[in-house]
């Protein structure tokens, strides 16, 4: 007989383990196991309940010492540390298919449409050093954070921190809640770029010439004002209205689109991590595949090397503006997906003694490699189509009668200088006029990012690719789906897990929980198919999105250095990992990333309020973008969507002040907690060994004295 953990206590064993006694009992599969309770906690709650002489017996006939037949080593520590997990917790398969869905989830649509713009307007190569120095000061921090917590309380965000303190539930809700709105607008970028892919399959590609027959066609002109491939997208795509109040009629077509990505969402995420774990595998690494492809193809381009150049020539003149260090704080933080849940979620389906450190080191240094790699694959096909412009520049140039008569071999001399020109009999002399200047760094600068990068600037380059063209579109527009799946898994994780922890729904199946989170998330961005749907997307990336982010992340930083504190977190590392932390991440979580993120977060707000709201209007006649403030009732809903995500972190920490709140109070997973304490030999309480863990490590001397007291130390003074 296999016995897995068993222990006699005076012929008494709890409820748990004589149910396991009577499925034995009743023949039933002999691998069952008896349990025991594993820690003190199980000890005082279950129940005791004493054997009959037919359970005695059966007690009798097992070998206590078989417990020793268990796999030495890591392995077998952590077998007998999931056994003990008696929830039906669901599980990684396995190391590698948990890191690729993390990297999935931070590795976003914004590696790639919007670091490679940051870095070319932000000084070149010199933007690396604000960016990585924000890495470590603000990014990796959080992220061990966060990872940190799901592993411990393993559980959803929402009751991971009503553990860690029933006054930082809040933190919980406003994470559930920003990833649910997220989950809304993110989709329907997705839907955009499945709307691509399926006209994609042609040749030629919709998006290569103006439409209409180019005489009084209104179309036509319309579209000669601009450039097909926007008049592709803001006129047939989106059928933009001028401004944010002209709602419109809701567009069929992108409400089809929406609910397709919504169904693919639904199918991969309805069983959880064991089926979005599987789909992962390629999520994560497709990506990759088609970046490589179009670095070979653009990197022998005419005009990559400029392109290439352009991005990576370093301005360190920028690194002293203000705003380069603030841009690059607010990218390392959404490019790591932090303070959404979904890292949180994930994480607490590890065992627990993952290495969630090195865990968070790895992730944080593969999503800024694929940002850098993706912007050398963005600039070099940047590059060619400023090689495009520069060509069609030159010969607008040569088309002027005066200039005609110039050898083209030369340079032209400057518009107003007299020229003369010799002819068989006679020498001509003429006043240069006035001609498009031609400078190809001019064209690298107006390089855009977000749907611009995607569905102008690629869509142009590649219907210059021929009849290849269709192909490198499929593959591209595969991409972009793939990196939003990615993301998406964890963005509804975030919200799942949480749903699915709440006492509320333990009975309720989770492919029912799954499916009405997506359905309903599906009905709310109905809104985004009007055609002011595009401004209203820009709504909610703002101020349901960025700003709610920021607070959240403030709150979880403040809320495990100075309400948790750090004394209990070190322990709860090293209990986990087997070492503590060093003093540089005691630092940066005490002060240095607190201190970023109020002055991220308080330039933020000040711009708002200088700048006002405001939103990007595409206007026909410019033939292009321009800003235009909010109307009053948008400004209210632009309040309303921040306020409603972010009100409940101070909301529920008044509540839980002046009345109790049970629904939010929530055991932590099981884990065999005390054997990991002895073995990683983590003490009940720890002598601070120097000033500084006097005085930094602990968050104040009343928690020290209170913890002196409960283990009964001696000499507990300060």
């Amino acid at each position: 007989m296999s016995v897995r953990s068993i222990n006699k206590l005076n012929g008494v064993l709890s409820a748990e383990d004589v149910h396991s006694m009577w499925a034995l009992d009743e023949k039933r599969a002999p691998t069952d196991v008896y349990r025991i309770p594993s820690v003190n906690f199980e000890l005082q709650t279950m129940n005791p309940v004493t054997l009959n002489d037919n359970q005695s017996a059966i007690l009798n006939e097992i070998d206590l010492d078989e417990r020793d037949m268990l796999p030495k080593g890591k392995a077998g520590k952590d077998k007998l540390i999931e056994d003990n997990d008696n929830e039906g917790r669901p599980q990684w398969d396995n190391k590698v298919q948990y890191l690729l869905a993390v990297i999935g989830y931070a590795v976003g649509l914004g590696n790639v449409w919007r670091f490679p713009y940051l870095a070319q307007k932000n000084g070149g190569g010199a933007f690396l050093v604000p960016y990585l120095t924000m890495l470590f000061l603000e990014g990796i921090p959080l992220m061990i954070i966060e990872l940190g917590i799901g592993q411990r309380i393993r559980r959803g965000p929402l009751q991971a921190w009503g553990n860690i303190s029933p006054f930082m539930a809040g933190i919980g809700i406003a994470m559930v809640l920003c990833s649910w709105l997220t989950a809304v607008y993110y989709n329907n970028i997705m839907a955009w770029c499945l709307y691509y892919l399926f006209h994609s399959f042609q040749y030629p590609l919709p998006w290569a010439e103006c439409p209409g027959n180019g005489t009084d066609d209104k179309i036509y002109s319309d579209c000669q004002r601009t450039t097909p491939t926007a008049d592709f997208w803001y006129r047939y795509t989106l059928d933009i209205s001028p401004d944010i109040g002209e709602t419109g009629a809701v567009s069929w077509k992108l409400v089809l689109t929406y609910l397709c990505t919504w169904v693919i969402v639904s199918i991969c995420v309805i069983k959880g991590i064991k089926s979005s774990g599987k789909v992962v595998y390629f999520t994560a690494t497709f990506p990759y595949l088609v970046l490589t492809i179009f670095l070979v193809r653009g990197v022998t381009l005419p005009g990559a090397v400029d392109g290439l150049a352009h991005m990576f020539t370093p301005d360190f003149s920028k690194i002293g503006d203000s705003q380069v260090w603030l841009q690059a704080a607010t990218q390392i933080f959404f490019t790591l997906s932090l303070a959404g849940g979904g890292l949180i979620a994930m994480s607490s389906y590890l065992p627990p003694t993952n290495n969630f450190y090195m865990d968070a080191l790895m992730i944080s240094c593969a999503n800024s490699m694929t940002s850098m790699y993706a912007a050398v694959v963005v600039f070099s096909v940047v590059g060619y189509k400023a090689n495009l412009r520069m060509e069609a520049c030159f010969d607008e140039r040569w088309e002027l009668p005066v200039v005609q008569r110039l050898n083209r071999t030369t340079d032209l001399p400057l518009p107003g200088q007299t020229v003369q020109i010799e002819t068989n009999d006679s020498i001509e002399t003429f006043i240069m006029p006035d001609y498009k200047s031609c400078n190809i760094s001019s064209y690298l600068s107006e390089a855009v990012s977000g749907t611009g990068l995607a569905f102008m600037t690629f869509t142009e380059i590649m219907a210059q690719f021929g009849k290849s063209g269709p192909f490198w579109a499929i593959i591209f527009f595969l991409m972009l789906l793939s990196l939003g799946l990615g993301s998406m898994f964890g963005i509804i994780e975030g919200a799942l897990t949480s749903l699915l922890d709440l006492r509320l729904f333990q009975n309720v199946r989770r492919e029912f929980v799954s499916l009405a989170l997506c359905v309903s998330a599906f009905l709310l961005g109905i809104v985004f198919s009007l055609r002011s749907g595009e401004y209203v997307l820009q709504m909610f990336d703002e101020y349901a999105a960025t700003i709610p982010l920021l607070i959240i992340a403030l709150s979880e930083v403040i809320g495990v250095a100075w309400v948790y504190g750090l004394d209990r977190f070190c322990d709860d590392f090293h209990m986990m990992i087997g070492y503590r932390p060093n003093y540089f991440w005691i630092i940066m979580w005490k002060f240095v990333s607190p201190s970023i993120m109020i002055v991220v977060l308080g330039f933020s707000i000040v711009s708002m309020i200088t700048d006002g709201s405001e939103y990007a209007s595409w206007s026909s006649e410019a033939a292009k973008q321009v800003q235009v403030s909010h109307p009053p009732w948008a400004q209210f809903t632009c309040a309303l969507l921040t306020l409603g995500v972010t009100i409940w972190i101070p909301v529920v920490a008044s509540i839980r002040f002046f009345r109790r709140i049970p629904f939010l109070e929530y055991e932590p997973g099981r884990a065999d907690w005390d054997k990991l304490r002895l073995e990683h030999k983590v003490p009940e309480f720890r002598e601070p060994t120097n000033t500084f863990e006097k005085w930094i490590l602990y968050k104040n001397p009343f928690d020290r004295i209170n913890k002196c007291k409960e283990v009964s130390l001696p000499d507990c003074q300060i």
